[in-house]
């Protein structure tokens, strides 16, 4: 049968009669196997290990031919090295070398450090020695290696078998006991580079507990094995006690409930509970370009604040007429509940808490916040949400709660005369800035035309300042009478030949129209026509129209020609000359001008506010000028130096520290009249493109017929400075003409002064101040300067200073201390070096002087020029300590010490970077919105190569938690938008370049901020 198969007959197998193949010897093999297993496994159990093993025939074949190719040692020499090397077992030395006892391993596994656990992928070039037994265990339990190993650690089997649950034990890592250790942030970062280790605030270390028990002691004692370990006690008595962030709010929030329990009246620290739990939301929960109102865990967090709100209302009845607790309350609910529920909850409270101001004295004076509250709800998120009773809402509804607003403060509401008239003029602007960007240009010019005439330009008859019970009634016959005069339609402030409501003749003629071509489309598609057409009419018919416009394009605007009656609930009176002043500034901001009141920071509220700051967006260059251009040559990505290829010198991302389009900073005549570019530029309030979408003959027309009433001389000079932006030219056209008939202003002499200067005239414009200065001398007499003579002499010291003639700037800085001044009477002047003496004088003369603008620059040159710049920046840093905080003669000396080390900077390189460093942060912490002071911060570094402290910088400015955010505001968020754009413009342009996504990331938290 094996032959008919092929088989031999030593391949023969046995079958069973009927055919099948019998299994007999296979099955009492398979028993004889689990036997031994079974006698080897209770010899085991028993600690027999001493018993020989039998081994079969086999399994002795197996290990021979593992240990064919085994080294004697391994001595970490690579694979590749010792192919071919390996020797029999039986052939090698068997004699003991001490030194290769121990050896490093070059290899290593990488993956440990990745994976944090060894893999099966690579295993060490080394076995375990003992066959792998386990030292101290049984002789019988060996470790083996299975597929998990990885997630369970050391894995035990008797000799090495499979992996067998019962046979394992869970033993704890010996790190499980380490906790994640946060260290407070500390204050002196101070680091001795000397030493060869840095030490820990250590604490004594606990005494040590006995042994035995202390019947005695009341307290728990931790036994060695429970709790914290040793190591863990080592390293809290090396650096102290620590707390993670949960563990800090768990705490504030147990002693802030203590607090409340104590206190339910303290409104601020309800607030400041309900606010606790934000802190442990991380910013990174949000994903850029989603709205955070839309996310699960705002909704959960708004929720948990309404909860505690609602608790702090009902905890005093006193509470219920919080107006802090209130807003804080509506706030929040305004990020999860629905429009028209908002809306209701708003008139609810104002209602309510309306009728208790005048039974709860205080109260009426807090509403203002809430009206404020309010308004920037309508016309922010609740814009076009009513309250269900059938309004759809829209701009004409906010106009009625800005009415309303208005007629409440007019009533009386706000307490105090002068705040109620300054609250007037801030919600009459707010209100004509939303009807203008909400296309209502012509009734919102048509608003501040009334209020300026009746202001300034009432009939002497009705000049007179009324009694205050009488006041309604006075009020109510001048805006009767003033309904005449606007219903005839004459010339009204900003037109060409308006002269006043009181200077008007009867049956004075309209304005002329001005004949217009017609338009042309560019595009052939109806909806781009009608946004040409559109664009057009905003540009053309921005003025209020009149009954006479027989324009075509005007037929189908019924909004063009504005009625009394559209404009009589906006007006209001005005008695206090500072409040009139804030008007006619208010109607520069309305017109697009960038001026403030004389004496304003930087850092007062209207700066911050971005109801207020709407100029970027009527002009798209400003907005084209936050990033940077696009490069015209193809970007080198390596060259070569002497034949070595590296990297290309990187070019500065900017050139100069006066590009920013945001602007806001302390102005001053040196900032009004500067130099956009050259030597001694600075920082320019107004340039040519921030012109651009400003009706030029309005302006013109408002500084013609309101430069005779206004008293500051600064107005006169705003209007020099528009003059100027548009052509300097017609600028010193225009100074001649009004010097002509003001020839004793010096003021106005020292702004002609400037603007040849700005043109690059700087020897006419020292003549400009010889003369001014020679006809002031004889004005006087032997009387003491004035101040404008003073400030006469400091723009010219400034300008000497600006062209970099040290010596001609300190003969000017003696002269304007009385000494040698008779030199300018000459003929020709020249400059000479001033003599100790008399140096000696003018620090005397300086030292007396009153603290004004002029006298702080001339002193602060004076120091400059002879003692250096360390004393100067000295000097100024006590003087800007002197003031209050934020206050404008704080910001002037700060800025004028910036001044003066970028011009040091400028003519002497070598400077030490530090020393403006310091400075700028310590200016930047008073004012941080200060644009002037942001960019000279920001080239620096730059300039030095330095990215770190701009991209922390950028990073302050728009984060939520910063300090002082709030006064921050808008600006803030604009100067970190122009700053990612400077800072990223290498991949600004770049397809899928980082710079932009920079630039992105931005704009979206400006966007969804708080402030």
């Amino acid at each position: 049968m094996g032959e008919k198969n092929g088989l031999t007959g030593g391949d023969e197998i046995d079958m069973a009669s009927d055919g099948h193949r019998d299994q007999s010897p296979e099955r009492r093999k398979k028993e004889e196997r689990r036997r031994r297993e079974r006698e080897e496994a209770q010899a085991l159990v028993r600690g027999d290990v001493n018993r020989p093993e039998e081994r079969t025939s086999k399994n002795k074949e197996r290990e021979k031919s593992e240990e064919r190719w085994l080294k004697d040692d391994d001595d970490g020499t690579p694979w590749y090295e010792t192919l071919g090397g390996g020797k029999k077992v039986g052939s090698s030395d068997k004699s003991y070398d001490p030194s290769k006892a121990l050896f490093l391993d070059t290899a290593g596994d990488r993956d440990i450090v990745r994976y944090g656990a060894t893999t099966s992928h690579s295993a060490p070039r080394y076995y375990r020695d003992g066959n792998n037994r386990v030292m101290g265990w049984n002789e019988g339990i060996r470790v083996v290696y299975s597929r998990d190993r990885t997630q369970k650690g050391i894995e035990l089997a008797p000799k090495g078998r499979p992996y067998v649950p019962r046979y394992n034990k869970h033993i704890r890592s010996a790190t499980s006991h380490i906790y994640r250790i946060l260290l407070p942030p500390s204050s002196d970062r101070q680091l001795d580079y000397d030493t060869s280790f840095v030490a820990f605030d250590s604490r004594p270390k606990r005494l040590e507990e006995p042994d035995l028990p202390s019947y005695r002691s009341i307290t728990h004692q931790d036994l060695p094995d429970e709790g914290k370990g040793g190591e863990y006690e080592l390293v809290e008595d090396a650096i102290g006690s620590f707390a993670t962030a949960e563990q800090e709010v768990r705490k504030k929030t147990v002693d802030m409930e203590r607090r409340l329990k104590e206190q339910p009246g303290d409104e601020d620290a309800w607030i400041e509970y309900s606010t606790l739990h934000l802190q442990l939301s991380p910013e990174a929960e949000r994903v850029p370009g989603i709205d955070p109102t839309r996310l699960a865990t705002t909704k959960a967090q708004a929720e948990v604040t309404l909860s505690i709100l609602s608790r702090a209302l009902n905890a005093t009845p006193e509470n219920g007429y919080s107006i802090s607790l209130h807003l804080a309350y509506i706030r929040s609910a305004e990020k999860i509940w629905p429009g028209r529920k908002v809306t209701e909850r708003w008139k609810n409270v104002l209602r309510e808490l309306g009728q208790a101001s005048d039974r709860r004295p205080g109260l009426e004076e807090g509403m203002m916040k809430l009206w404020l509250g309010y308004i920037e709800w309508r016309e922010g998120q609740g814009f076009g949400k009513g309250d269900g009773e059938g309004s759809g809402g829209g701009v004409d509804e906010v106009v009625d709660v800005y009415v309303e607003c208005i007629e409440r403060l007019n009533n009386g509401m706000g307490g105090d005369a002068l705040a109620r008239e300054e609250n007037l003029v801030y919600l009459f602007l707010r209100a004509c800035l939303f009807m203008k960007q909400a296309g209502y240009q012509e009734r919102a010019l048509a608003a501040f035309q009334a209020l300026m005439e009746i202001t300034f330009f009432k009939p002497d008859h009705l000049r007179h300042q009324p009694h205050p019970s009488q006041r309604e009634a006075w009020f109510a016959s001048v805006t009767l009478t003033f309904e005449e005069f606007w219903d005839s339609e004459a010339p009204r402030i900003g037109e060409p030949g308006s002269m006043g409501w009181r200077n008007t003749p009867a049956n004075t003629p309209s304005p002329p129209s001005v004949p217009r071509d017609p338009l042309v489309y560019k595009s052939e598609d109806p909806y781009e026509r009608w946004l040409e057409t559109e664009l057009r009419a905003e540009t053309l018919f921005a003025r209020p129209g009149r009954a006479t416009d027989l324009d075509d394009e005007l037929e189908d605007d019924p909004f063009h020609i504005v009625v009394f009656s559209d404009l009589s609930p906006f007006l209001f009176p005005i008695f206090s000359p500072e409040v009139r002043l804030q008007l006619i500034y208010a109607f520069l901001t309305f017109l697009g001008l960038p001026f403030t009141p004389p004496g304003v920071p930087s850092a007062s509220p209207a700066n911050a506010d971005p109801h207020l700051q709407w100029l970027l967006a009527a002009n798209q260059s400003a907005r084209m000028s936050f990033w940077p251009p696009k490069p015209s040559v193809k970007r080198i990505h390596w060259q070569t130096v002497a034949g070595e290829p590296m990297d290309p010198e990187r070019p500065l991302s900017i050139s100069s520290p006066f590009s920013c389009p945001v602007k806001n900073w302390a102005q001053t005549r040196s900032t009004l009249f500067a130099k956009s570019t050259g030597s001694g530029a600075w920082f320019r309030d107004l340039e040519r493109i921030d012109l651009e979408g400003v009706d030029v003959e309005v302006v013109r027309e408002v500084f013609r017929i309101m430069g005779p009433l206004v008293p500051d001389p600064g107005f006169t000079l705003a209007g020099f400075a528009v003059e100027a932006a548009l052509s300097p030219k017609n600028a010193i056209k225009a100074a001649k003409s009004i010097l002509s008939q003001d020839r004793t202003n010096l003021l106005l002499w020292d702004g002609y002064a400037r603007l040849e200067r700005q043109r690059g005239n700087a020897s006419t414009a020292r003549t400009v101040y010889i003369t001014a200065l020679q006809a002031a001398k004889q004005e006087r007499g032997e009387r003491e300067k004035t101040e404008d003579e003073m400030d006469l002499w400091a723009g010219w010291a400034e300008m000497e200073f600006e062209e970099g003639d040290k010596k001609r700037c300190l003969d000017v800085v003696v002269m304007a201390a009385g000494i040698g001044e008779d030199r300018i009477s000459l003929g020709q002047y020249e400059s000479s070096t001033p003599s100790p003496l008399s140096l000696l004088k003018t620090r005397q003369y300086y030292h007396r002087l009153a603290p004004t603008g002029s006298a702080l620059l001339l002193s602060s040159l004076l120091t400059y020029l002879v003692d250096g710049i360390d004393t100067t920046c000295d000097a100024l840093l006590d003087i800007s300590s002197a003031h209050p905080t934020s206050s404008s003669e704080c910001e002037e000396a700060l800025q004028l010490l910036s001044q003066i080390m970028f011009r040091h900077a400028t003519l002497t390189p070598s400077m030490p970077a530090y020393l403006s460093r310091q400075v700028l942060e310590r200016a930047l912490g008073a004012f941080p919105n200060n644009t002037a002071l942001l960019s000279l911060y920001m080239y620096g570094e730059l300039h030095n190569r330095v990215y770190g402290r701009v991209q922390r910088l950028i990073g302050e400015m728009t984060a939520e938690s910063s300090g002082n955010a709030e006064g921050k505001g808008v600006v803030g968020y604009l100067w970190a938008v122009w700053a990612e754009a400077v800072a990223a413009h290498r991949t600004f342009w770049d397809a899928g370049g980082g710079g932009a996504e920079r630039v992105r990331m931005a704009l979206d938290k400006g966007v969804n901020s708080s402030r």
